[in-house]
């Protein structure tokens, strides 16, 4: 079930509905604790980033990375999808607050690297070094 919602999220967000995405995604963070479904999780918070940097929500962003963050540290997910929402989150983001686009990039990377995607992930090392360096946001 949260498999094919995240699909759906997905393509809402490749076709540029953001706030259909939104809605699914929500729908998903509220239900997957309940059933102990960790990687739809992880999945899904990691789609809202795209999310927030569309929508350009700063307080989203912050509430999806500290969901994100201990759920990953503890239950590493790499996938193909998964590392271009990164790319994208850090790329729409990196203007308004090029700190958290540090995270998005970061994240894709390593997980372009992990994947055997050694092109994205230079490209996208490239976009990390042309980020700011002194960013407070």
């Amino acid at each position: 079930m949260f498999v094919s919602m995240n699909n759906l999220a997905l393509v809402h967000l490749l076709r540029g509905d953001v706030e259909a995405a939104h809605e699914l995604l929500g729908e998903i963070v509220l239900e997957a604790p309940k059933l102990y479904a960790i990687y739809p999780e992880i999945y899904t918070r990691g789609l809202l980033l795209e999310v927030a940097a569309e929508l350009g929500d700063l307080a989203l962003w912050d509430q999806s990375v500290h969901g994100l963050k201990p759920r990953f540290e503890a239950q590493p997910f790499y996938d193909n999808d998964f590392a271009e929402s990164f790319q994208r989150a850090g790329r729409r983001i990196s203007d308004l607050a090029p700190r958290r686009a540090r995270y998005a990039l970061e994240m894709a990377a390593a997980q372009f690297r992990t994947l055997g995607r050694d092109e994205d992930a230079d490209e996208t090392e490239l976009l990390l070094r042309l980020l700011p360096s002194d960013s407070t946001s």
